[in-house]
C-alpha cells in the first residue's frame, strides 16, 4: 500500500514539473516572438522613407537611435528566449524520467 502512495505522489510531482517546463517553454516562445517583431518589423516611417539604396532618412537623431536600440533589444530578447526554452526543455526532460 505504501509503495502505491509513494508512486502516486512521485507521478503527481513529475506532472507538476512537466507542466512547469511546458509553461516555461511557452513563455520563451512568446519572448522570442516579441524579440523577432522588435528586430525585423519596420516602423511605418522607415517603410515610407526608404530610398532605392535601402537607406532610411530619419526625421531626427533620436529616432535613428531608437531604431538601432530596438534592433539590439530584439536580438537580446531572441537570445534570452533561446536560453529559457532550453531550460524549460531540460526541466521537461528530467521531469518525465
Amino acid at each position: 500500500m505504501n509503495k502505491q502512495i509513494w508512486l502516486t505522489t512521485l507521478i503527481i510531482k513529475g506532472l507538476k514539473y512537466a507542466g512547469m517546463g511546458i509553461f516555461i517553454m511557452l513563455m520563451a516562445l512568446v519572448i522570442g516572438y516579441l524579440g523577432y517583431k522588435l528586430k525585423y518589423t519596420k516602423p511605418k516611417y522607415q517603410f515610407e522613407k526608404t530610398t532605392t539604396g535601402r537607406t532610411v532618412k530619419f526625421m531626427d537623431y533620436n529616432e535613428s537611435k531608437r531604431y538601432e536600440r530596438n534592433k539590439v533589444l530584439g536580438i537580446f530578447m531572441i537570445l534570452v528566449s533561446i536560453i529559457i526554452f532550453v531550460i524549460g526543455g531540460l526541466i521537461l526532460f528530467f521531469a518525465t524520467k
